[in-house]
């Protein structure tokens, strides 16, 4: 199996999914799973927005993407509609700190579902904190949140932790945040969760990938466990930059082998790409 894993996105809908079916069209085979590690920007309505991310899409409207993904209509749906067919499953998701935290959690299942549709199309799914779920035979337990210097309502859930611990085993484990120690903030303080490198010591995942920290990290050991960090799509939120070396990776569970995405081709997808016009030609080619 081939696991897709995709960084902070930050509103920047359309630029993962171009990026994704790019990166599936040139490894010449589907990938069977797609996961992005929270701060999607899962807002529907800018009204709503946090404090961060109102500042900076007044400098950038692809903050707010995700709010036009849920509206899209006419000739651009068709062409979402087709891209999502060039997907084996829906882009899970799970929560970061820069979400509607409050309509994420009113986001169910439908019957026979294990992760909640949120936009019409079916691209993009969350998954629940503490949800472990099993392709064929690897596990793969959801964490969202984070730990320090975030608001109440974005912190790791000590209840989704104990999901998480009690389901046993665990191929790969995914979430936002990063085991403590994984570098050095702007101040001076130490980065990451003693919440999260205390589960890994107790359940001993093979894997463990996440974000927050918007650069790439890793490999670090953690006992059995190999922890990366995926870096965010852009650096900072600077205009019309390419996407960043290490906003992809991708874990082939068969040759057991993690590989950060750092090709030529991610410098064609910069900030103010025409996404409706390459939607458009994804569509074409699928007809042909």
């Amino acid at each position: 199996m081939k696991v897709c894993l995709v960084g902070d996105v930050h509103g920047r809908v359309y630029h993962m999914l171009a990026a994704v079916l790019e990166l599936q069209e040139r490894l010449g085979e589907p990938l069977d799973l797609v996961i992005q590690v929270g701060d999607l920007g899962a807002f529907p309505d800018p009204e709503f927005l946090d404090d961060a991310t109102k500042r900076w899409a007044e400098k950038d409207p692809s903050e707010l993407h995700f709010s036009h993904l849920l509206n899209a209509d006419g000739s651009l749906a068709e062409h979402l509609m087709a891209a999502r067919q060039q997907l084996s499953r829906p882009i899970h998701f799970i929560r970061g700190n820069h979400e509607d935290q409050d309509w994420l959690a009113g986001q169910r299942p439908r019957s026979g579902e294990v992760s909640a549709a949120v936009d019409p199309f079916d691209l993009v799914h969350h998954v629940t904190d503490g949800t472990v779920l099993d392709f064929d035979g690897f596990r793969i337990g959801y964490l969202g949140g984070c730990e320090y210097g975030a608001e109440p309502h974005t912190k790791i859930e000590p209840d989704a932790v104990d999901l998480i611990e009690e389901a046993g085993s665990l191929d790969l484990l995914i979430t936002h945040d990063a085991p403590y120690g994984i570098g050095e903030g702007y101040y001076g303080h130490t980065q990451g969760s003693k919440v999260l490198t205390e589960l890994i010591e107790r359940t001993r995942p093979r894997h463990h990938v996440g974000g927050h920290y918007h650069h790439m990290i890793g490999p670090h050991r953690y006992g059995d466990t190999t922890y990366h960090c995926v870096a965010a799509l852009f650096p900072g939120r600077q205009q019309a930059l390419p996407l960043l070396d290490g906003c992809l990776a991708v874990l082939d569970t068969g040759a057991d082998t993690f590989d950060f995405v750092t090709d030529d081709w991610l410098r064609d997808f910069g900030k103010d790409f025409d996404f409706e016009a390459h939607f458009a030609r994804l569509a074409v080619d699928s007809k042909a």
